[in-house]
């Protein structure tokens, strides 16, 4: 993991080796998404802790945003693990096309809008696509 941090020092909950639930955080849910029906049905059906009030607990509707995450190949979280927050992933493929990573924006509420969330998505995903393309992924 790599992190870069912005101008200002704010609390985002993420910290280089730390680890935060799969699923409520957008890099969590990233990855869960291109796991296996079986490494998912591990983590969908046990017990999920709710953090905030927009966590998402329930088993079938975390698996529909799962295929949902993976059609569109990104994730967006607002709220679900701390209150707030906004978080943006998308995967990083390695030459196969298998998801090996994911790409993680993290900002307060205040600093990302929800008129910004859709340009900031797109600069996500695109550069998770060039860094997959250096890992050799060509689609």
């Amino acid at each position: 993991m790599h992190q870069v941090e912005g101008t200002k020092k704010e609390d985002v909950g993420s910290y280089v080796g730390g680890r935060n639930p799969v699923h409520c955080t957008s890099s969590g849910k990233m990855l869960l998404a291109f796991q296996n029906e079986l490494e998912q049905n591990k983590i969908v059906n046990s017990p999920l802790i709710k953090y905030t009030p927009r966590t998402i607990t329930d088993p079938t509707e975390l698996k529909e945003q799962l295929k949902h995450i993976r059609k569109q190949d990104y994730c967006i979280c607002i709220g679900e693990f701390i209150e707030n927050m906004v978080s943006i992933s998308s995967p990083i493929r390695d030459s196969a096309g298998q998801v090996i990573s994911a790409l993680t924006l993290i900002a307060p509420t205040h600093r990302i809008d929800e008129n910004q969330i859709v340009s900031y998505t797109n600069k996500v995903v695109k550069t998770a696509k060039e860094i997959s393309r250096q890992f050799g992924f060509l689609k």
